[in-house]
């Protein structure tokens, strides 16, 4: 058996690197480390980091996926995986692209966790070559598994007229991208037929608490810096958040877009709100995300900006800074509506061979001898 303290523990990406519910154990427990529980997506280093030193007997290895967590302090979680001689595997899931919302802050974790991981993992190929380039480090490119739960893989999507896209507001990320949802409403307007759904959280449109810098986490697939119900940026504070809000009410008063104003809902909310869209527009400075994979499992189109490598993640149409490529996007998308889904047998057998790779690399590092845990000896290779 190795036992993985994984931080964060509760996130689809986690749970899916075992295998299918159906196949045997493959001898992996991720221990739930405390303060990166269910329902905790920032992680405080003040007790993760005492935890980790004061419960070495308890795991083998630790695995942080940086970016699906807030990290509160990456130098203290090396220091204390320095204090308790445990090995790291990381998997780097976000990187500085051109308009994320704290390039500086993800660099200065990058920069404490990069050198001290004993495995690197990350979710592209283009994501593993800025790692190269930019920490000289070679890291292994394991696809993101499976999102939406095992049984709705294979659920036929309910047929409804005309075509439904959609836009999530959930963030205080930087940003606002009024163009964006201007020129998809002007779309709808000369499409009948095309309808443009809002998902706003009301953190994001009350003026009271637009200051805030921080809010709930979405129930599913919240990324590092508070990326909430995924997609359109919107900003911290100030006059642009309030207008972005502002043009999304008087849209909604003229009856051009279907605003829905709520709370992060429950995972199988989330995924039937998604299910009744044709596409969804993953508006997210980050370099990967969670939502290019629910989408994909459900066969919901996927338009994505021209960025980071969330295109190199599944079948994407990307949208360029050029005035119109919203439209163009929309477009192709529209004819042929045919957009590419998984198969859940695709999907499942390539849940199995991630999880096959990431116990492999767990036992690497157990197998190079330079860390092992007090009362646990390195389990040897192929030990099921």
């Amino acid at each position: 058996m190795i036992r993985v303290a994984s931080l964060p523990t509760a996130h689809p990406y986690v749970e899916h690197l075992a295998p299918p519910a159906t196949d045997p154990d493959d001898g992996v427990v991720r221990v739930p480390v405390p303060g990166a529980e269910p329902g905790r997506w920032d992680m405080p280093h003040e007790p993760v980091a005492r935890w980790l030193i004061e419960h070495r007997n308890e795991y083998d290895v630790v695995h942080l996926h940086l970016g699906l967590a807030e990290l509160c302090d990456a130098a203290a979680l090396r220091a204390a995986l320095d204090e308790a001689a445990a090995p790291l595997v990381l998997t780097v899931h976000d990187l500085p692209t051109a308009g994320h919302p704290d390039p500086a802050r993800l660099a200065a974790q990058l920069a404490a966790t990069v050198p001290a991981a004993d495995e690197l993992i990350t979710l592209t190929v283009g994501a593993a070559r800025q790692l190269l380039a930019e920490y000289g480090r070679t890291a292994h490119v394991l696809p993101h598994p499976h999102v939406v739960p095992e049984a709705l893989l294979s659920a036929p999507r309910v047929a409804h007229g005309g075509f439904v896209l959609g836009l999530y507001v959930g963030s205080l990320a930087a940003g606002v991208p009024t163009a964006l949802l201007d020129e998809a409403v002007r779309y709808a307007t000369d499409h009948p037929g095309v309808r443009v759904q809002v998902h706003a959280n009301p953190d994001v449109m009350e003026p009271a608490v637009l200051g805030q810098e921080a809010m709930e986490p979405a129930a599913l697939g919240q990324d590092a810096s508070g990326a909430g119900v995924a997609g359109v940026a919107v900003a911290r504070s100030g006059p642009s958040a309030e207008s972005f809000a502002d043009a999304l009410r008087r849209r909604a008063s003229r009856g051009e877009v279907d605003l829905r104003i709520h709370r992060p809902s429950t995972v199988a909310e989330e995924i039937a709100a998604l299910s009744d869209l044709d596409a969804l527009l993953v508006w997210d400075h980050r370099a990967h995300s969670t939502w290019v994979e629910a989408c994909f499992d459900l066969g919901v189109e996927i338009l994505v900006p021209d960025r980071g490598h969330q295109a190199e993640q599944r079948p994407c149409r990307r949208i360029g800074p050029e005035p119109g490529a919203l439209g163009s996007a929309l477009q192709a998308a529209i004819e042929p509506r045919q957009a590419e889904r998984a198969t859940a047998t695709a999907r499942l057998d390539e849940r199995r061979l991630v999880a096959l790779a990431h116990r492999v690399l767990y036992e690497a590092v157990l197998g190079q001898g330079r860390h092992t845990a007090t009362d646990a000896p390195a389990p040897s290779l192929g030990e099921r």
